[in-house]
């Protein structure tokens, strides 16, 4: 039997024009800010992708293998997220270390782009002299070309030697970085700084900023040899000059270049360790520009920490 109730429907209510209206625009913005969210991540992974490029470059002689691994990963994970980095290294030292070949080492280690033996003459600034020389222009600029010289490149031994004041800096790097010292800067007049005399500083200075150095003027000096130097900086200055300076420390014993050695170095007349080498450690700022007396006072540090972002010469600076 039928039931006797009917069934009833509610009532059907079509959707106002003004709430299609609203539904329309929320969709619309929706879509825009999912637009915008599309594009601010493609031009972040664009510019991720187009960083600009530095060659980190260690020498390296027989330091431990092992702790350059743990230095060229911790300098990745402070400066890969801004460049795309090379890691280049020089090695001058035994072919066996550690009960290693070193050779098959280098090889086998995935952090290591590019490595190569060299004669073991003139300290690292030696090795430095030959990385820029070889990457001088006329080198094809590529970035993907293993003899074009980086935006940036960073000179580095196997070890941070202050690492306290170097680390700290590594936050200070950025596209207008021109040089920045990842030690502690001083000062000096004309080859005499810290209580001690390197008369071939006077050399350098005339050698790359012309004339002679001014004695009645204060110099900035470097430390530890381990600096960042930009490739506008690097070629502001005429291949020739390198060229000469790495002939002056590579020099063989009886030249005269040695006869500044003091008594009391280690290693007297000897190109593996020549003496010349520290005058050439403590003139890099002064290679590439960077004069500012002012970055060795207590604002940047001084011995004790790496100071702010300011302790360091812009490329944007005339």
């Amino acid at each position: 039997m039928a039931s006797s109730k009917s069934s009833i429907l509610p009532p059907y209510f079509p959707p106002s024009s003004s709430s299609i209206s609203k539904s329309r625009t929320r969709t619309r913005l929706l879509l825009l800010l999912l637009l915008l969210a599309s594009l601010l991540l493609l031009h972040r992974l664009h510019a991720f992708l187009n960083r600009p490029t530095l060659d980190a470059v260690y020498a390296h002689y027989d330091e431990d293998l092992g702790g350059l691994a743990w230095h060229m990963a911790r300098v990745k994970k402070k400066l890969g997220w801004r460049f795309r980095i090379r890691n280049v290294v020089y090695v001058k030292g035994p072919e066996v270390q550690q009960g290693l070949h070193v050779g098959g080492w280098m090889d086998g280690r995935r952090e290591v782009d590019r490595w190569e033996r060299l004669e073991n003459v003139g300290r690292e600034g030696g090795t430095y002299l030959h990385h820029i020389i070889t990457h001088y222009p006329p080198s094809p600029s590529s970035p993907n070309n293993t003899t074009a010289l980086a935006d940036k490149t960073l000179f580095l031994q196997a070890h941070m030697a202050w690492n306290w004041v170097g680390e700290g800096r590594f936050d200070f790097v950025g596209p207008q970085t021109g040089f920045l010292s990842l030690a502690p800067y001083v000062t000096g007049r004309c080859g005499k700084t810290e209580g001690h005399e390197y008369k071939q500083m006077l050399r350098i200075w005339e050698m790359f900023r012309g004339g002679k150095c001014p004695e009645d003027e204060t110099q900035l000096v470097t430390w530890a040899g381990q600096f960042l130097v930009s490739r506008a900086r690097i070629l502001a200055n005429p291949l020739s000059s390198y060229v000469e300076l790495q002939r002056l420390l590579s020099a063989p014993a009886d030249d005269p270049i040695h006869d500044e050695t003091p008594w009391w170095y280690k290693s007297q007349r000897d190109p593996t360790d020549a003496f010349f080498g520290h005058s050439i450690e403590r003139s890099w700022g002064v290679i590439f520009g960077c004069n500012n007396v002012t970055l060795a006072e207590e604002r940047c540090g001084a011995r004790e920490g790496p100071g702010g972002r300011d302790c360091q010469c812009f490329d944007s600076e005339s």
